[in-house]
């Protein structure tokens, strides 16, 4: 700021008059030494830094990022109910199924849902087993990048 005030002062005349050459160049060598700082140093530093976000958002992307969808609501495939008969009578089988997303944009390999915890507990429902793929007999699969569920798990007893 001091740098614009002598040069306006210069500028009107009220400075002596050997000064008015010596604080031009002055002026002259203080915006060439800032441009010089502008063009070499803080243009690189910003445009690095903008770089450094742009590479953050693109690992961020790249991660694998799972989700889970369940909505009763909409019926099969999320609940599908059947009758079974037997000798003991009917009995309705309730069969749950939750939807796999990958929201990630790359492909993940090998995935494996595994029941970690039910509440409330069942004799029919067992924690620390992997759930079963609906339409699959491998336990691993490769989800594809969708907004939507891929693929669907179940507890098959």
């Amino acid at each position: 700021m001091l740098v614009f005030i002598v040069a306006f002062l210069a500028f009107v005349g009220t400075i002596p008059q050997g000064w008015g050459a010596a604080i031009s160049v002055f002026v002259g060598l203080f915006l060439c030494v800032w441009l010089l700082l502008l063009v070499l140093v803080l243009t690189p530093v910003r445009l690095w830094r903008s770089d450094q976000a742009t590479i953050g958002e693109l690992r961020d992307l790249q991660r694998p990022n799972l989700g889970l969808v369940f909505d009763p609501k909409l019926g099969r495939p999320y609940v599908e109910d059947s009758v079974i008969e037997s000798d003991k009578g009917k009995f309705l089988l309730r069969k749950f199924r939750i939807g796999i997303t990958n929201l990630s944009n790359k492909t993940v390999e090998r995935v494996r849902v595994v029941l970690e915890n039910c509440e409330p507990q069942s004799a029919n429902v067992w924690p620390d087993n992997a759930l079963h793929w609906m339409g699959k007999s491998d336990e691993y699969v490769d989800l594809h990048p969708n907004k939507g569920p891929t693929e669907y798990v179940h507890h098959a007893p």
